[in-house]
């Protein structure tokens, strides 16, 4: 068997690329979409166990509501980073005694 060759005028090495961030706007919507939808099933949750007497379902239902909080706060903290920093607000918080 003969040995694969080839000319080399690319680089097989790890090269140093620079690449924007990707631009997750998109997110915004796919978060406030889940925060509606999850909410509205934790209403119908609800509503269906009290109606029902449905220990099983009001559980699913407190247990999507701490999904609807975790979206919402992931929510927060994406818009947070879009959020410049403010050099007045981190002199105020280092000069609260602690």
């Amino acid at each position: 068997m003969s040995g694969h060759s080839h000319s080399h005028d690319h680089s097989h090495g790890f090269g140093h690329h620079h690449h924007e961030a990707p631009k997750l706007d998109h997110l915004n919507a796919a978060f406030i979409w889940g925060i509606i939808l999850n909410s509205a099933f934790v209403i119908i949750e609800v509503i269906a166990g009290l109606i029902t007497g449905s220990l099983s379902l009001l559980t699913d239902a407190g247990h999507n509501l701490s999904d609807v909080v975790g979206l919402a706060l992931a929510l927060l903290a994406f818009k947070l980073t879009k959020v410049g920093s403010n050099s007045n607000l981190l002199m105020a918080i280092n000069a609260q005694p602690y």
